[in-house]
Protein backbone atom coordinates (compact mmCIF):
# COMPACT_ATOMS: atom_id res chain seq x y z
CA UNK A 1 0.00 0.00 0.00
CA UNK A 2 2.91 2.31 0.62
CA UNK A 3 4.21 2.20 -3.04
CA UNK A 4 1.05 4.02 -4.02
CA UNK A 5 2.41 6.82 -2.84
CA UNK A 6 6.28 6.22 -2.88
CA UNK A 7 8.32 8.47 -5.16
CA UNK A 8 8.23 7.99 -8.96
CA UNK A 9 5.70 4.77 -9.03
CA UNK A 10 3.63 5.09 -11.86
CA UNK A 11 2.54 1.21 -11.68
CA UNK A 12 1.91 -1.62 -8.93
CA UNK A 13 1.51 -4.97 -9.89
CA UNK A 14 0.68 -7.90 -6.86
CA UNK A 15 1.15 -11.70 -8.14
CA UNK A 16 -0.19 -13.27 -4.90
CA UNK A 17 -1.94 -16.65 -3.61
CA UNK A 18 -5.62 -16.27 -2.71
CA UNK A 19 -6.65 -14.68 0.79
CA UNK A 20 -3.84 -12.65 0.99
CA UNK A 21 -5.54 -9.44 0.81
CA UNK A 22 -4.89 -8.31 -2.62
CA UNK A 23 -8.79 -7.20 -2.89
CA UNK A 24 -8.25 -5.47 0.75
CA UNK A 25 -5.11 -3.68 -0.84
CA UNK A 26 -6.92 -2.01 -3.44
CA UNK A 27 -10.37 -1.34 -1.47
CA UNK A 28 -7.21 0.29 1.52
CA UNK A 29 -6.21 2.39 -1.61
CA UNK A 30 -10.12 3.40 -3.10
CA UNK A 31 -10.35 4.89 1.03
CA UNK A 32 -7.19 6.73 0.83
CA UNK A 33 -7.20 8.91 -2.37
CA UNK A 34 -10.89 9.97 -1.08
CA UNK A 35 -9.90 10.66 2.13
CA UNK A 36 -6.31 12.30 2.11
CA UNK A 37 -5.80 12.76 -1.88
CA UNK A 38 -8.54 13.13 -3.89
CA UNK A 39 -9.32 12.17 -7.51
CA UNK A 40 -11.11 10.16 -9.94
CA UNK A 41 -10.73 6.46 -9.35
CA UNK A 42 -11.71 3.35 -11.58
CA UNK A 43 -11.96 -0.20 -9.94
CA UNK A 44 -12.46 -2.70 -12.65
CA UNK A 45 -13.49 -6.48 -11.81
CA UNK A 46 -13.67 -9.20 -14.56
CA UNK A 47 -17.12 -9.18 -15.46
CA UNK A 48 -19.74 -6.52 -14.76
CA UNK A 49 -21.99 -8.51 -12.18
CA UNK A 50 -18.63 -8.85 -10.16
CA UNK A 51 -17.80 -5.25 -10.63
CA UNK A 52 -21.81 -4.43 -8.94
CA UNK A 53 -20.90 -7.58 -6.12
CA UNK A 54 -17.82 -5.52 -5.00
CA UNK A 55 -19.46 -2.09 -5.31
CA UNK A 56 -22.50 -3.46 -3.02
CA UNK A 57 -20.59 -5.68 -1.04
CA UNK A 58 -17.01 -4.33 -0.46
CA UNK A 59 -16.95 -0.74 -1.50
CA UNK A 60 -20.57 0.75 0.07
CA UNK A 61 -19.82 -1.27 3.80
CA UNK A 62 -16.71 0.62 3.86
CA UNK A 63 -17.93 3.95 3.04
CA UNK A 64 -20.87 3.76 5.07
CA UNK A 65 -18.77 2.64 8.38
CA UNK A 66 -15.69 4.44 8.03
CA UNK A 67 -16.77 7.95 9.61
CA UNK A 68 -13.79 10.04 7.89
CA UNK A 69 -15.27 8.25 4.38
CA UNK A 70 -18.85 8.89 4.81
CA UNK A 71 -18.86 12.56 5.42
CA UNK A 72 -17.35 12.71 2.10
CA UNK A 73 -20.24 10.90 0.10
CA UNK A 74 -23.17 12.77 -0.68
CA UNK A 75 -24.54 9.30 -0.57
CA UNK A 76 -24.21 9.29 3.45
CA UNK A 77 -24.69 12.97 3.90
CA UNK A 78 -27.86 13.27 2.79
CA UNK A 79 -30.74 10.89 3.71
CA UNK A 80 -32.89 11.82 0.66
CA UNK A 81 -31.60 9.83 -2.63
CA UNK A 82 -28.61 11.26 -4.76
CA UNK A 83 -28.67 10.64 -8.11
CA UNK A 84 -25.18 10.98 -8.56
CA UNK A 85 -24.78 7.68 -6.71
CA UNK A 86 -25.42 4.41 -8.07
CA UNK A 87 -24.06 1.10 -7.99
CA UNK A 88 -21.51 1.70 -10.67
CA UNK A 89 -20.73 5.48 -10.07
CA UNK A 90 -20.02 7.13 -6.66
CA UNK A 91 -19.19 10.88 -6.18
CA UNK A 92 -17.22 12.33 -3.30
CA UNK A 93 -15.78 15.86 -2.50
CA UNK A 94 -12.78 16.73 -4.97
CA UNK A 95 -13.79 13.20 -7.09
CA UNK A 96 -15.85 10.42 -8.03
CA UNK A 97 -15.46 6.88 -8.25
CA UNK A 98 -15.78 4.35 -10.77
CA UNK A 99 -16.69 0.28 -11.25
CA UNK A 100 -16.23 -1.87 -14.71
CA UNK A 101 -16.55 -4.49 -16.03
CA UNK A 102 -14.08 -5.51 -17.72
CA UNK A 103 -16.27 -8.05 -20.14
CA UNK A 104 -18.55 -4.36 -21.16
CA UNK A 105 -17.01 -1.79 -23.28
CA UNK A 106 -18.81 0.88 -22.13
CA UNK A 107 -18.24 0.67 -18.33
CA UNK A 108 -14.39 0.66 -19.76
CA UNK A 109 -15.10 4.33 -21.75
CA UNK A 110 -15.50 6.45 -18.80
CA UNK A 111 -13.39 10.40 -18.35
CA UNK A 112 -9.97 10.08 -17.78
CA UNK A 113 -9.14 8.77 -14.56
CA UNK A 114 -6.12 9.11 -12.29
CA UNK A 115 -5.72 5.84 -10.77
CA UNK A 116 -7.20 2.52 -12.29
CA UNK A 117 -6.72 -0.67 -10.10
CA UNK A 118 -7.47 -4.04 -12.48
CA UNK A 119 -8.53 -6.47 -9.87
CA UNK A 120 -7.88 -10.31 -10.64
CA UNK A 121 -6.26 -9.73 -13.92
CA UNK A 122 -6.08 -13.46 -15.36
CA UNK A 123 -9.85 -13.89 -15.46
CA UNK A 124 -10.35 -10.63 -17.60
CA UNK A 125 -11.75 -12.16 -21.33
CA UNK A 126 -9.05 -11.47 -24.14
CA UNK A 127 -11.42 -8.35 -25.62
CA UNK A 128 -13.70 -6.77 -23.94
CA UNK A 129 -16.25 -7.23 -26.58
CA UNK A 130 -14.89 -5.52 -30.31
CA UNK A 131 -12.91 -2.74 -28.15
CA UNK A 132 -9.61 -5.03 -27.44
CA UNK A 133 -7.75 -5.77 -24.47
CA UNK A 134 -9.37 -4.28 -21.33
CA UNK A 135 -6.46 -3.79 -19.50
CA UNK A 136 -5.45 -1.28 -22.37
CA UNK A 137 -8.85 0.44 -22.57
CA UNK A 138 -8.44 1.02 -19.20
CA UNK A 139 -5.09 2.07 -18.98
CA UNK A 140 -5.41 5.01 -21.47
CA UNK A 141 -7.89 6.58 -18.59
CA UNK A 142 -4.64 8.10 -16.99
CA UNK A 143 -3.07 9.41 -20.19
CA UNK A 144 -3.62 12.90 -18.68
CA UNK A 145 -2.66 12.85 -15.52
CA UNK A 146 1.36 12.94 -15.22
CA UNK A 147 1.21 11.53 -11.17
CA UNK A 148 -1.76 8.89 -11.74
CA UNK A 149 -1.15 5.28 -10.59
CA UNK A 150 -2.16 1.96 -12.05
CA UNK A 151 -2.69 -1.31 -10.40
CA UNK A 152 -2.83 -4.74 -11.27
CA UNK A 153 -3.82 -7.66 -8.96
CA UNK A 154 -4.29 -11.27 -9.12
CA UNK A 155 -3.27 -14.92 -8.56
CA UNK A 156 -1.31 -16.36 -11.52
CA UNK A 157 -2.63 -18.99 -14.21
CA UNK A 158 -0.88 -20.89 -17.09
CA UNK A 159 2.93 -19.87 -17.83
CA UNK A 160 2.86 -18.20 -21.20
CA UNK A 161 -0.68 -16.74 -21.45
CA UNK A 162 -0.72 -15.45 -17.79
CA UNK A 163 -1.35 -11.46 -17.46
CA UNK A 164 -0.30 -10.64 -13.84
CA UNK A 165 2.74 -12.89 -14.74
CA UNK A 166 3.74 -10.77 -17.93
CA UNK A 167 3.70 -7.53 -16.15
CA UNK A 168 5.28 -8.60 -12.77
CA UNK A 169 8.58 -9.50 -15.02
CA UNK A 170 8.52 -5.85 -15.82
CA UNK A 171 8.29 -4.27 -12.86
CA UNK A 172 11.22 -3.93 -10.26
CA UNK A 173 10.06 -7.86 -8.72
CA UNK A 174 9.91 -7.32 -4.93
CA UNK A 175 9.99 -10.59 -2.57
CA UNK A 176 9.40 -10.66 1.03
CA UNK A 177 12.45 -11.77 3.03
CA UNK A 178 12.36 -12.57 6.47
CA UNK A 179 15.10 -13.83 8.68
CA UNK A 180 16.01 -17.41 9.73
CA UNK A 181 15.68 -17.88 13.38
CA UNK A 182 18.94 -20.09 13.21
CA UNK A 183 21.47 -18.59 10.83
CA UNK A 184 19.56 -15.11 10.82
CA UNK A 185 19.92 -14.60 6.69
CA UNK A 186 16.89 -13.16 4.54
CA UNK A 187 15.38 -15.93 2.94
CA UNK A 188 12.10 -15.88 0.98
CA UNK A 189 9.75 -18.80 2.11
CA UNK A 190 9.41 -21.72 -1.10
CA UNK A 191 7.55 -24.55 -1.20
CA UNK A 192 10.60 -26.63 -2.35
CA UNK A 193 10.63 -30.49 -1.32
CA UNK A 194 12.67 -33.33 -0.30
CA UNK A 195 14.51 -32.87 -3.73
CA UNK A 196 15.35 -29.26 -3.46
CA UNK A 197 16.59 -29.80 -0.27
CA UNK A 198 15.18 -27.08 1.24
CA UNK A 199 11.51 -25.34 2.03
CA UNK A 200 8.55 -27.89 3.49
CA UNK A 201 9.40 -31.00 4.88
CA UNK A 202 7.08 -33.51 6.61
CA UNK A 203 7.16 -37.22 7.90
CA UNK A 204 5.34 -39.45 5.61
CA UNK A 205 2.06 -39.31 5.82
CA UNK A 206 1.90 -37.00 8.84
CA UNK A 207 1.33 -33.34 7.43
CA UNK A 208 0.66 -32.09 10.88
CA UNK A 209 4.84 -32.01 10.98
CA UNK A 210 5.38 -29.80 9.10
CA UNK A 211 8.14 -27.89 9.00
CA UNK A 212 10.24 -25.67 7.20
CA UNK A 213 14.21 -26.12 6.24
CA UNK A 214 15.98 -23.04 5.55
CA UNK A 215 17.72 -22.75 2.11
CA UNK A 216 21.02 -20.96 3.61
CA UNK A 217 21.52 -23.23 7.01
CA UNK A 218 19.11 -26.10 6.90
CA UNK A 219 18.40 -25.44 10.12
CA UNK A 220 14.59 -26.14 10.84
CA UNK A 221 12.11 -23.09 11.48
CA UNK A 222 8.35 -24.37 12.81
CA UNK A 223 5.07 -22.84 12.78
CA UNK A 224 5.29 -20.96 15.59
CA UNK A 225 8.52 -19.34 14.43
CA UNK A 226 6.48 -17.57 11.42
CA UNK A 227 5.08 -14.79 13.58
CA UNK A 228 8.44 -13.17 14.69
CA UNK A 229 9.11 -13.94 11.25
CA UNK A 230 6.89 -11.86 9.41
CA UNK A 231 7.28 -9.30 11.80
CA UNK A 232 10.82 -8.85 10.89
CA UNK A 233 10.72 -8.66 7.13
CA UNK A 234 10.70 -6.72 4.48
CA UNK A 235 10.02 -6.41 1.03
CA UNK A 236 13.41 -6.59 -1.24
CA UNK A 237 13.81 -5.31 -5.06
CA UNK A 238 15.49 -7.60 -7.35
CA UNK A 239 15.03 -6.15 -10.79
CA UNK A 240 15.51 -2.39 -11.50
CA UNK A 241 13.45 0.32 -10.78
CA UNK A 242 11.51 2.00 -13.91
CA UNK A 243 8.56 3.51 -12.25
CA UNK A 244 6.53 0.04 -12.10
CA UNK A 245 7.05 -1.76 -8.16
CA UNK A 246 6.11 -5.30 -8.48
CA UNK A 247 4.92 -7.45 -5.69
CA UNK A 248 5.30 -11.48 -4.98
CA UNK A 249 3.88 -13.23 -2.39
CA UNK A 250 2.71 -17.17 -1.43
CA UNK A 251 0.75 -18.47 1.12
CA UNK A 252 3.39 -19.81 2.74
CA UNK A 253 3.43 -16.27 4.25
CA UNK A 254 -0.20 -16.24 5.71
CA UNK A 255 -0.99 -15.90 9.46
CA UNK A 256 -4.43 -17.60 8.68
CA UNK A 257 -2.96 -20.83 7.19
CA UNK A 258 -0.33 -22.58 8.41
CA UNK A 259 2.16 -24.67 7.40
CA UNK A 260 0.47 -28.12 8.14
CA UNK A 261 -2.79 -26.88 6.39
CA UNK A 262 -0.44 -26.21 3.12
CA UNK A 263 0.71 -29.80 3.40
CA UNK A 264 -2.15 -31.44 3.83
CA UNK A 265 -4.15 -29.25 0.85
CA UNK A 266 -0.94 -30.39 -1.66
CA UNK A 267 -1.32 -34.19 -0.30
CA UNK A 268 -4.82 -34.01 -1.31
CA UNK A 269 -4.48 -31.59 -4.28
CA UNK A 270 -1.60 -33.13 -6.29
CA UNK A 271 -3.59 -36.69 -7.12
CA UNK A 272 -5.03 -34.90 -10.18
CA UNK A 273 -3.33 -32.38 -12.31
CA UNK A 274 -6.44 -29.95 -12.39
CA UNK A 275 -6.45 -29.73 -8.57
CA UNK A 276 -2.92 -29.65 -8.33
CA UNK A 277 -3.25 -26.78 -11.14
CA UNK A 278 -5.16 -24.65 -8.19
CA UNK A 279 -2.39 -25.86 -5.57
CA UNK A 280 0.29 -24.17 -7.66
CA UNK A 281 -1.73 -20.93 -8.78
CA UNK A 282 -3.72 -20.09 -5.36
CA UNK A 283 -1.10 -21.37 -2.30
CA UNK A 284 1.98 -21.10 -4.53
CA UNK A 285 1.09 -18.02 -6.18
CA UNK A 286 3.40 -19.56 -9.55
CA UNK A 287 2.67 -20.08 -13.12
CA UNK A 288 0.80 -23.85 -13.95
CA UNK A 289 3.25 -25.03 -16.89
CA UNK A 290 1.23 -27.72 -19.34
CA UNK A 291 2.58 -30.99 -19.93
CA UNK A 292 2.69 -30.67 -23.46
CA UNK A 293 0.74 -29.37 -26.56
CA UNK A 294 -0.81 -32.98 -27.57
CA UNK A 295 -1.23 -36.38 -26.55
CA UNK A 296 0.30 -39.21 -28.41
CA UNK A 297 -1.78 -42.84 -29.78
CA UNK A 298 0.80 -44.59 -29.38
CA UNK A 299 1.20 -44.98 -25.58
CA UNK A 300 -2.80 -45.25 -25.42
CA UNK A 301 -3.17 -47.98 -27.58
CA UNK A 302 -0.40 -49.73 -25.67
CA UNK A 303 -2.07 -49.91 -22.33
CA UNK A 304 -5.76 -51.23 -23.28
CA UNK A 305 -6.88 -53.63 -20.94
CA UNK A 306 -8.94 -57.20 -21.11
CA UNK A 307 -12.42 -56.48 -19.49
CA UNK A 308 -15.85 -57.59 -20.04
CA UNK A 309 -18.75 -58.17 -20.87
CA UNK A 310 -18.90 -57.53 -17.07
CA UNK A 311 -17.70 -53.77 -16.51
CA UNK A 312 -15.21 -53.00 -13.50
CA UNK A 313 -16.93 -53.00 -10.06
CA UNK A 314 -14.89 -49.46 -9.84
CA UNK A 315 -17.73 -47.89 -12.16
CA UNK A 316 -20.22 -46.10 -9.57
CA UNK A 317 -22.41 -43.93 -12.44
CA UNK A 318 -22.13 -43.82 -16.48
CA UNK A 319 -22.53 -41.33 -19.11
CA UNK A 320 -22.83 -40.66 -22.71
CA UNK A 321 -21.57 -38.34 -24.92
CA UNK A 322 -23.39 -38.42 -28.52
CA UNK A 323 -21.75 -36.23 -31.45
CA UNK A 324 -23.93 -35.72 -34.26
CA UNK A 325 -22.83 -35.45 -37.88
CA UNK A 326 -24.62 -35.41 -41.08
CA UNK A 327 -24.84 -38.76 -42.33
CA UNK A 328 -23.91 -40.75 -38.91
CA UNK A 329 -24.04 -40.41 -34.50
CA UNK A 330 -21.13 -41.74 -32.45
CA UNK A 331 -21.68 -42.04 -28.83
CA UNK A 332 -19.22 -43.28 -26.07
CA UNK A 333 -20.29 -44.77 -23.13
CA UNK A 334 -18.03 -43.94 -20.03
CA UNK A 335 -17.98 -45.02 -16.65
CA UNK A 336 -16.64 -43.27 -13.50
CA UNK A 337 -15.29 -44.49 -10.31
CA UNK A 338 -13.84 -42.23 -6.92
CA UNK A 339 -11.48 -39.70 -7.51
CA UNK A 340 -12.54 -39.69 -11.18
CA UNK A 341 -10.62 -42.74 -12.31
CA UNK A 342 -12.04 -43.56 -15.86
CA UNK A 343 -12.98 -46.53 -17.70
CA UNK A 344 -14.33 -46.30 -21.29
CA UNK A 345 -17.42 -48.83 -22.22
CA UNK A 346 -17.89 -48.85 -25.54
CA UNK A 347 -17.59 -46.65 -28.64
CA UNK A 348 -20.30 -47.08 -31.50
CA UNK A 349 -21.24 -45.47 -34.59
CA UNK A 350 -24.82 -45.44 -35.41
CA UNK A 351 -24.88 -45.01 -39.42
CA UNK A 352 -28.21 -43.10 -39.48
CA UNK A 353 -29.64 -39.51 -39.48
CA UNK A 354 -31.22 -37.80 -36.56
CA UNK A 355 -33.14 -35.67 -38.87
CA UNK A 356 -35.20 -39.14 -39.35
CA UNK A 357 -37.78 -39.54 -37.00
CA UNK A 358 -38.28 -43.42 -37.44
CA UNK A 359 -35.27 -43.99 -36.61
CA UNK A 360 -35.17 -42.54 -32.98
CA UNK A 361 -35.78 -46.27 -32.10
CA UNK A 362 -32.07 -47.29 -32.57
CA UNK A 363 -30.67 -44.22 -30.73
CA UNK A 364 -32.94 -44.87 -27.66
CA UNK A 365 -31.94 -48.61 -27.66
CA UNK A 366 -28.49 -47.03 -27.33
CA UNK A 367 -29.32 -44.85 -24.49
CA UNK A 368 -31.23 -47.59 -22.77
CA UNK A 369 -28.23 -49.97 -22.60
CA UNK A 370 -27.62 -51.69 -19.22
CA UNK A 371 -24.24 -52.56 -18.10
CA UNK A 372 -23.25 -55.88 -15.41
CA UNK A 373 -20.87 -54.66 -12.63
CA UNK A 374 -18.34 -57.29 -11.88
CA UNK A 375 -19.52 -57.12 -8.66
CA UNK A 376 -23.38 -58.13 -9.81
CA UNK A 377 -24.58 -54.03 -9.64
CA UNK A 378 -26.74 -53.48 -12.69
CA UNK A 379 -26.24 -49.73 -14.12
CA UNK A 380 -27.91 -47.54 -16.71
CA UNK A 381 -26.73 -44.53 -18.34
CA UNK A 382 -27.20 -41.67 -15.95
CA UNK A 383 -27.19 -38.98 -18.01
CA UNK A 384 -26.11 -38.44 -21.83
CA UNK A 385 -25.46 -35.08 -23.82
CA UNK A 386 -25.77 -34.63 -27.26
CA UNK A 387 -24.22 -31.74 -29.93
CA UNK A 388 -26.52 -29.84 -30.99
CA UNK A 389 -24.06 -27.24 -32.95
CA UNK A 390 -24.10 -28.46 -36.38
CA UNK A 391 -26.27 -29.08 -39.54
CA UNK A 392 -29.03 -31.18 -37.26
CA UNK A 393 -30.39 -28.30 -34.33
CA UNK A 394 -33.71 -28.46 -34.69
CA UNK A 395 -33.62 -32.19 -35.10
CA UNK A 396 -31.16 -32.34 -31.63
CA UNK A 397 -34.06 -29.86 -30.28
CA UNK A 398 -37.09 -32.77 -31.01
CA UNK A 399 -35.77 -35.87 -29.95
CA UNK A 400 -34.37 -34.35 -26.04
CA UNK A 401 -37.20 -32.53 -25.63
CA UNK A 402 -39.20 -35.59 -24.45
CA UNK A 403 -36.55 -37.26 -22.77
CA UNK A 404 -35.15 -34.56 -20.86
CA UNK A 405 -36.79 -36.79 -17.81
CA UNK A 406 -34.25 -39.07 -18.13
CA UNK A 407 -30.87 -36.35 -18.15
CA UNK A 408 -30.57 -36.61 -22.42
CA UNK A 409 -29.59 -32.92 -23.07
CA UNK A 410 -28.62 -30.43 -25.84
CA UNK A 411 -25.72 -29.16 -25.64
CA UNK A 412 -24.09 -26.29 -27.43
CA UNK A 413 -20.10 -26.48 -27.44
CA UNK A 414 -18.11 -22.95 -26.43
CA UNK A 415 -14.51 -22.36 -27.17
CA UNK A 416 -14.01 -19.92 -24.92
CA UNK A 417 -10.90 -19.82 -22.40
CA UNK A 418 -12.38 -19.85 -18.71
CA UNK A 419 -16.08 -20.76 -20.04
CA UNK A 420 -16.83 -24.23 -17.11
CA UNK A 421 -17.17 -27.64 -18.45
CA UNK A 422 -20.86 -27.74 -18.12
CA UNK A 423 -23.16 -24.36 -17.39
CA UNK A 424 -26.37 -25.02 -16.49
CA UNK A 425 -29.56 -22.50 -18.46
CA UNK A 426 -32.04 -20.88 -16.08
CA UNK A 427 -34.59 -21.67 -18.49
CA UNK A 428 -35.48 -23.24 -21.53
CA UNK A 429 -34.74 -21.51 -25.26
CA UNK A 430 -37.08 -20.46 -27.39
CA UNK A 431 -37.60 -24.05 -28.71
CA UNK A 432 -38.69 -25.25 -25.30
CA UNK A 433 -35.24 -26.78 -24.84
CA UNK A 434 -32.66 -26.98 -21.70
CA UNK A 435 -30.02 -25.88 -23.88
CA UNK A 436 -26.38 -26.49 -21.62
CA UNK A 437 -23.16 -24.63 -22.51
CA UNK A 438 -20.26 -27.23 -22.67
CA UNK A 439 -16.84 -25.27 -22.27
CA UNK A 440 -15.18 -27.50 -25.04
CA UNK A 441 -11.50 -26.19 -24.28
CA UNK A 442 -11.88 -26.73 -20.59
CA UNK A 443 -12.67 -29.98 -21.48
CA UNK A 444 -10.22 -30.97 -23.77
CA UNK A 445 -7.49 -29.76 -21.48
CA UNK A 446 -8.89 -31.53 -18.45
CA UNK A 447 -9.02 -34.98 -20.78
CA UNK A 448 -5.93 -34.77 -22.07
CA UNK A 449 -4.24 -33.99 -18.90
CA UNK A 450 -5.67 -37.21 -17.34
CA UNK A 451 -4.47 -39.17 -20.54
CA UNK A 452 -1.47 -38.02 -19.31
CA UNK A 453 -1.86 -40.10 -15.97
CA UNK A 454 0.35 -43.39 -16.50
CA UNK A 455 -0.59 -44.89 -13.23
CA UNK A 456 -4.18 -46.55 -12.28
CA UNK A 457 -5.57 -44.68 -9.78
CA UNK A 458 -7.12 -40.94 -9.29
CA UNK A 459 -8.00 -39.70 -13.00
CA UNK A 460 -6.65 -42.34 -14.68
CA UNK A 461 -8.48 -43.53 -18.33
CA UNK A 462 -8.95 -47.26 -19.04
CA UNK A 463 -9.53 -48.60 -22.50
CA UNK A 464 -10.61 -52.06 -23.10
CA UNK A 465 -9.49 -54.40 -25.51
CA UNK A 466 -11.05 -57.16 -26.60
CA UNK A 467 -8.80 -58.81 -29.07
CA UNK A 468 -11.07 -59.39 -31.57
CA UNK A 469 -9.96 -56.78 -35.06
CA UNK A 470 -13.55 -56.97 -36.41
CA UNK A 471 -14.97 -56.00 -33.51
CA UNK A 472 -12.63 -53.34 -31.79
CA UNK A 473 -14.40 -50.39 -30.74
CA UNK A 474 -11.36 -49.13 -29.16
CA UNK A 475 -8.93 -49.25 -32.21
CA UNK A 476 -6.15 -46.99 -33.67
CA UNK A 477 -8.31 -45.11 -36.03
CA UNK A 478 -10.48 -43.92 -32.35
CA UNK A 479 -6.87 -43.14 -30.38
CA UNK A 480 -6.38 -40.99 -33.92
CA UNK A 481 -9.54 -39.49 -33.32
CA UNK A 482 -9.35 -38.95 -29.59
CA UNK A 483 -6.00 -37.48 -29.86
CA UNK A 484 -6.77 -35.20 -33.24
CA UNK A 485 -6.05 -31.54 -32.01
CA UNK A 486 -3.45 -30.07 -29.63
CA UNK A 487 -3.44 -26.07 -27.64
CA UNK A 488 -1.16 -23.46 -29.23
CA UNK A 489 -0.31 -20.18 -28.34
CA UNK A 490 -1.25 -17.18 -30.87
CA UNK A 491 -1.78 -13.60 -30.73
CA UNK A 492 -5.23 -11.86 -30.67
CA UNK A 493 -5.18 -8.45 -30.73
CA UNK A 494 -1.57 -8.09 -28.89
CA UNK A 495 -2.59 -10.57 -26.38
CA UNK A 496 -1.46 -14.07 -26.50
CA UNK A 497 -4.59 -16.53 -26.41
CA UNK A 498 -4.52 -20.11 -26.04
CA UNK A 499 -6.53 -22.16 -29.20
CA UNK A 500 -7.69 -25.71 -29.66
CA UNK A 501 -6.70 -26.92 -33.48
CA UNK A 502 -6.84 -29.93 -35.22
CA UNK A 503 -3.96 -32.11 -36.39
CA UNK A 504 -6.13 -34.79 -37.86
CA UNK A 505 -9.70 -34.22 -39.64
CA UNK A 506 -11.75 -36.64 -37.66
CA UNK A 507 -11.68 -35.78 -33.86
CA UNK A 508 -15.77 -36.79 -32.93
CA UNK A 509 -14.07 -39.75 -30.37
CA UNK A 510 -12.82 -36.30 -28.22
CA UNK A 511 -15.68 -34.59 -28.97
CA UNK A 512 -17.65 -37.19 -27.58
CA UNK A 513 -15.49 -37.43 -24.49
CA UNK A 514 -15.93 -33.80 -23.56
CA UNK A 515 -19.79 -34.36 -23.87
CA UNK A 516 -19.63 -37.08 -21.80
CA UNK A 517 -17.10 -35.63 -19.34
CA UNK A 518 -19.76 -33.06 -19.01
CA UNK A 519 -22.92 -35.02 -18.48
CA UNK A 520 -20.93 -36.16 -15.56
CA UNK A 521 -20.42 -33.05 -14.26
CA UNK A 522 -23.64 -31.80 -14.42
CA UNK A 523 -24.82 -34.76 -12.15
CA UNK A 524 -23.14 -33.88 -9.52
CA UNK A 525 -23.22 -36.75 -7.97
CA UNK A 526 -21.92 -37.30 -4.29
CA UNK A 527 -19.61 -40.82 -5.30
CA UNK A 528 -18.51 -41.11 -2.26
CA UNK A 529 -22.15 -42.02 -0.94
CA UNK A 530 -23.26 -43.99 -4.20
CA UNK A 531 -19.51 -46.02 -3.08
CA UNK A 532 -21.11 -45.90 0.33
CA UNK A 533 -24.13 -47.13 -0.62
CA UNK A 534 -22.65 -50.46 -2.95
CA UNK A 535 -20.53 -51.32 -0.40
CA UNK A 536 -23.28 -51.87 1.96
CA UNK A 537 -25.82 -53.62 -0.19
CA UNK A 538 -22.55 -56.18 -1.35
CA UNK A 539 -21.49 -56.50 2.53
CA UNK A 540 -25.28 -57.06 3.60
CA UNK A 541 -25.46 -59.91 0.21
CA UNK A 542 -22.41 -61.32 1.51
CA UNK A 543 -23.67 -61.74 4.97
CA UNK A 544 -26.63 -63.68 4.16
CA UNK A 545 -25.03 -66.22 2.00
CA UNK A 546 -27.59 -65.54 -0.85
CA UNK A 547 -29.55 -68.06 0.85
CA UNK A 548 -32.15 -68.76 3.99
CA UNK A 549 -31.22 -72.33 5.60
CA UNK A 550 -35.45 -73.33 6.37
CA UNK A 551 -33.94 -75.98 8.96
CA UNK A 552 -32.80 -73.23 11.73
CA UNK A 553 -35.62 -71.19 10.89
CA UNK A 554 -37.34 -70.47 13.99
CA UNK A 555 -35.07 -71.91 16.26
CA UNK A 556 -34.01 -70.06 19.49
CA UNK A 557 -37.04 -68.21 19.07
CA UNK A 558 -39.63 -68.27 22.44
CA UNK A 559 -42.28 -69.53 21.88
CA UNK A 560 -44.42 -66.94 24.16
CA UNK A 561 -43.02 -64.07 22.60
CA UNK A 562 -45.42 -62.26 20.57
CA UNK A 563 -44.60 -62.55 16.88
CA UNK A 564 -42.97 -59.10 15.77
CA UNK A 565 -45.33 -56.76 13.73
CA UNK A 566 -44.84 -56.60 9.62
CA UNK A 567 -42.83 -54.27 8.93
CA UNK A 568 -44.53 -51.21 6.54
CA UNK A 569 -43.61 -51.43 3.18
CA UNK A 570 -41.45 -48.64 2.18
CA UNK A 571 -41.71 -46.41 -0.46
CA UNK A 572 -39.20 -47.33 -3.17
CA UNK A 573 -36.34 -44.83 -4.22
CA UNK A 574 -36.24 -43.65 -7.49
CA UNK A 575 -33.60 -41.92 -9.97
CA UNK A 576 -30.60 -42.45 -11.08
CA UNK A 577 -28.37 -42.70 -8.14
CA UNK A 578 -30.36 -45.38 -6.91
CA UNK A 579 -30.49 -47.39 -10.29
CA UNK A 580 -28.18 -49.53 -9.28
CA UNK A 581 -30.74 -51.16 -6.97
CA UNK A 582 -33.64 -52.24 -9.16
Amino acid sequence: MDAFTEQDVNEVTIMAGTQLGKTEVLNNIVGYFIGHDPSPIMVVQPTLPMAMYWSKKRLSPMLRDTPELSCLISEFRSKAKDSSNTILEKDFIGGDINVAGANSPSSLASRPRRIVLFDEVNKYPASAGAEGDPISLGEERVSNYWNSVVAKTSTPGVKGVCRIEHSFEQSDKRYYLIPCPNCHEMITLKFGGKDAGFGLMWDEGLPESAYYVCQECAGICYESDKPRMLTLGNWVATAKFSGHAGFHINKLYSPWVSWPQIVADFLEKKKLPETLKVFINSTLAETWEEAGDQVEEEPLLARREHYGPEIPSGVLVITAGVDVQDDRLEITFQGFGLEKEKWMLDHIVLPIDIARVELWGEIDQQLDRTFQTEDGVTLRVASAMIDSGGHRTQAVYDYVKSREIRRIFAIKGISKAGHPIVKRPKAKNKAGVTLHMVGADQGKELIYSHLRIAQPGPGYCHFPFNGVASDEPFDREYFLGLTAEKCVTRFGKGFPIREWIKVRKRNEPLDCLVYALAAFYNLNANMEAIAGKREKANKEESDDGGKIDEGKKGEGEDPKQKPKSKPKPRRKKTGWMNSWKN
